[in-house]
């Protein structure tokens, strides 16, 4: 039984290696796709915790090569609000995500930055651009400061990240298991004050 599940992890593997293409297997020599956050911190703004924060978005292949190819990127800003405990893990008290949606029309030739919560569009000529203006996340509810109860300290942690399971079916499973197709940040951890 052990031999045969073996055997059939092998062919797996092979028909994946198979399947990809010399411009995907040259693609481990590249620069990665790059996400992090700057400059990230939390205000109090009528009873509502808001942050600001700079996203550095570098985009390379293959991800890269896919939207110029057609397929749509989705990125998440996720939040987590945190009370940090002694002796178990920490308690998560809220999680909140934004949510972009980044297209190339090669029609029009132009990039489509989609706000997923908001459904706001913008279309922009160039990727930088759009990137740069991603990248200024300004004035974003985390949440309502009366659903924080007294004992301790909070903590707000934030991370960006590309949505593997938003691809398309095939790609997916490279998103799953390839962190040139599935690029995320470092968690950031700040006190919330």
């Amino acid at each position: 039984m052990k031999r045969l599940c073996r055997q059939c992890l092998i062919l797996l593997f092979g028909a994946v290696a198979a399947g990809m293409q010399p411009s995907m297997l040259a693609a481990d020599e590249a620069p990665a796709t790059r996400l992090e956050i700057r400059n990230p911190r939390s205000t109090l703004d009528d009873g509502v915790w808001v942050v600001d924060a700079d996203l550095v978005i570098e985009l390379h292949d293959p991800l890269l090569e896919a939207l110029h190819s057609g397929v749509a990127l989705t990125f998440v800003a996720e939040f987590e609000v945190l009370r940090p405990r002694n002796w178990w893990f920490d308690d998560t008290v809220a999680h909140v995500e934004q949510r972009w949606r980044v297209s190339y029309h090669a029609l029009s030739r132009q990039y489509l930055l989609i706000n997923l919560n908001t459904r706001e569009v913008q279309t922009f000529y160039g990727l930088q651009a759009l990137l740069e203006r991603m990248g200024r996340l300004r004035h974003f509810p985390v949440i309502d400061n009366r659903l924080l109860r007294g004992g301790g300290p909070y903590d707000l942690a934030m991370r960006l990240r590309l949505d593997g399971d938003a691809l398309p079916l095939p790609l997916r499973l490279r998103a799953w298991t390839s962190s040139r197709w599935g690029p995320a940040s470092d968690w950031v951890r700040w006190r919330l004050r």
